[in-house]
């Protein structure tokens, strides 16, 4: 009997944390998932006070504790999100560059396109005509790039297919700051 009240003793808190999540898990599940939509007077204010926040490397958009990226030389935050479905980060580079990005995760390339075929017209439209979009493909997808005479600061749009993630996701993504070039990993030499 004293075995059997011991091992009940001790399994009390993994018991009470599990009904917990279970009592967690159930009052979300009847919540209805809210996706936010903006309007494109929205989205445009949302992205000229982006581009606004530039010179102050996006400090005010930081959240939480940073994170280094070694390979790619850089400090990351993650950062306020202003469109909904998307995650987004603060970069900044060792070089002192800096950018707003967010991204759009997709499970397929259909998906991510059809993002990127809704957002770009929007995206230049919102800029105005002193900004120049030029469009290009890229080895893994495709990407239009704004850039205002005389100024430093670039907006992109950009699908892409990401090659070294699990599974190779397609995504959307949206970064504002410095011109960058994305590193990607070297390529394999063909076995001779």
């Amino acid at each position: 009997m004293k075995l059997w009240k011991s091992q009940l003793q001790r399994k009390i808190p993994s018991l009470l944390f599990s009904l917990l999540c279970i009592l967690l898990v159930a009052g979300c599940a009847g919540t209805p998932k809210i996706e936010a939509t903006l309007s494109e007077a929205e989205t445009c204010d949302k992205i000229k006070n982006i581009i606004d926040k530039y010179p102050s490397k996006y400090a005010s958009f930081r959240q939480g504790t940073k994170t280094n990226n070694p390979l790619q030389q850089a400090d990351i935050w993650n950062a306020q999100t202003f469109f909904p479905g998307t995650e987004c980060q603060v970069w900044e580079w060792a070089s002192g560059l800096a950018n707003y990005s967010c991204q759009w995760r997709e499970s397929g390339e259909e998906s991510a396109n059809a993002i990127y075929d809704k957002h770009k017209p929007k995206l230049g439209e919102c800029l105005g005509k002193e900004w120049s979009g030029t469009e290009k493909e890229t080895p893994n997808g495709r990407q239009t790039i704004y850039r205002k005479d005389g100024g430093k600061i670039v907006v992109s749009i950009r699908v892409f297919q990401h090659r070294r993630a699990l599974l190779n996701p397609w995504w959307t993504s949206l970064v504002i700051g410095d011109p960058i070039e994305t590193v990607e990993p070297p390529k394999r030499k063909a076995a001779k």
